[in-house]
């Protein structure tokens, strides 16, 4: 695997972490304004606490734990394991195709049989 695939795949996984936690607080803050019916300079703090907390925990929870599960050779195993499943899935699709595909055939054929034998 290139280096720009291993640089997307954790820059994905990076951005995924941080919208969530983002929403996390956000969720929390919301939560909090509605249950303390806090004023309105509180409600400032507080939006910007949680903002400078999301950006706390992205910068130095999330980022260092993506780094670290998604190392160089976990990257590469998975990537090896799910190349090896693609065979294995592409395989087992077109045979559940092919065997829809009888089956479709096969019950059209006799749904339209008596309709066809009229006709012809």
């Amino acid at each position: 695997m290139n280096e720009r695939k291993r640089v997307f795949i954790r820059t994905t996984a990076a951005l995924a972490c941080d919208i969530s936690i983002g929403l996390l607080f956000a969720s929390v803050c919301v939560w909090i304004i509605n249950v303390a019916a806090l004023g309105i300079f509180l409600i400032f703090l507080l939006w910007l606490i949680a903002a400078m907390a999301a950006l706390a925990a992205s910068e130095y929870l999330i980022h260092p734990t993506v780094a670290f599960l998604l190392s160089e050779r976990k990257l590469e195993e998975a990537l090896r394991r799910t190349h090896g499943l693609t065979g294995v899935f592409i395989q087992f699709g077109s045979r559940a195709a092919e065997k829809l595909a009888q089956a479709a055939t096969c019950r059209v054929a006799t749904h339209f049989s008596p309709w066809l034998k009229r006709w012809t």
